[in-house]
């Protein structure tokens, strides 16, 4: 497996696990700020990443795009496409893009 294969399949993995954990939070109002892990692709990476659901949700709606902290993104295969105080969302590369989009639990 390339560099790059590995850092996409480490940050899906970090996805999946987001994912698991806001499915569980049920329908608790949409205001509150919940901590996710950094989606980055370091996987030894346990940095978390505070986010309002509307704001969790609004990187769900692409599957090739996570969020991280910042300065965790890998250049290589990712672009940062919006930069906030506290993450960064980044959007893979079509080099990696088949390894996000296969994973089941993106929308």
């Amino acid at each position: 497996m390339s560099r790059e294969e590995r850092l996409a399949s480490n940050e899906v993995l970090f996805r999946e696990v987001n994912e698991r954990v806001h499915q569980g939070l049920g329908q608790a109002p949409n205001t509150l700020t919940r901590n996710y892990l950094c989606e980055c692709g370091a996987g030894f990476c346990v940095e978390n990443v505070t986010l309002l659901d509307e704001q969790y949700e609004a990187v769900r709606d692409d599957p090739l795009q996570f969020f991280l902290v910042p300065g965790h993104e890998a250049l290589e295969v990712e672009s940062v496409v919006a930069r906030f105080e506290t993450y960064y969302i980044v959007r893979k590369s079509l080099a990696v893009a088949e390894i996000a989009q296969d994973d089941p639990e993106s929308h």
